[in-house]
């Protein structure tokens, strides 16, 4: 993945509601140590203008994620 893929999220671990949304990678957010994980997360621009705020500005994991268009 990198920054400017298309991508469809996958709707896993609990996020059902974000099944099957469409966006674009915009950054890579890596882990800021607060969540210590290690890992990064994915800040995305979402193709639906419905889509409510929180939704929008959330990063979400690579593996909650399936590239569309390289």
């Amino acid at each position: 993945m990198k920054v400017g893929d298309l991508v469809k999220h996958k709707g896993a671990s609990g996020w059902w509601m974000m099944k099957d949304k469409i966006g674009v990678l915009l950054e890579r957010v890596e882990d800021n140590g607060m969540v210590k994980t290690g890992r990064h997360r994915w800040l995305i621009q979402w193709c639906e203008a419905d889509m409510p705020r929180w939704y929008r500005e959330q990063v979400y994991w690579p593996e909650h994620l399936e590239v569309l268009c390289k």
